[in-house]
């Protein structure tokens, strides 16, 4: 026969694990950039208003992030194809079209080499991504990305 506080325990997991995660609990919200990913460690799929990060970079490149809400009517699969495209763009040297026909940009950072920084940010509802870039050398109009990710969606009720 089960005692009353293992019967209380269990209940009390049941209960947590029926709602949403909106962060995991002991874990940093971070967005982690290596060599051949970006990750986001400690975010769920739904977020509070008040988005706190750490921006991560693993990488002996510099990482580009844009923050990005999706606009209205489009639909966050329409950012994930024109990011998709934009790789393979990077991969074949050609110029990239970036996002903004399906989203807003809220902010740009810019972060070095094995550093990292905080991102704190008030978001209103909606449905946001971050692109993560590696690029190397001098950033400029044509270039030295030579690689993109997205890490998303992450929505704002």
């Amino acid at each position: 026969m089960l005692s009353r506080s293992i019967v209380a325990v269990l209940f009390a997991f049941a209960v947590v694990g029926c709602r949403e995660r909106i962060e995991s609990p002991g874990i940093v919200p971070s967005l982690v950039l290596t060599d051949s990913a970006c990750a986001d460690v400690g975010l769920g799929a739904t977020v509070t208003s008040h988005l706190k990060v750490i921006l991560i970079n693993r990488t002996t490149d510099r990482m580009l992030i844009d923050v990005l809400r999706v606009r209205e009517p489009h639909a966050f699969v329409e950012l994930a194809a024109l990011v998709a495209d934009d790789q393979r763009r990077v991969q074949a040297r050609q110029t990239l079209q970036g996002p903004l026909s399906v989203a807003d940009r809220l902010q740009a950072r810019m972060i070095g080499p094995s550093a990292e920084e905080a991102f704190d940010e008030d978001l209103v509802a909606g449905t946001y991504a971050f692109v993560c870039s590696r690029a190397t050398g001098q950033v400029s109009v044509d270039g030295k990305i030579v690689a993109i990710y997205l890490a998303g969606p992450f929505k704002v009720p």
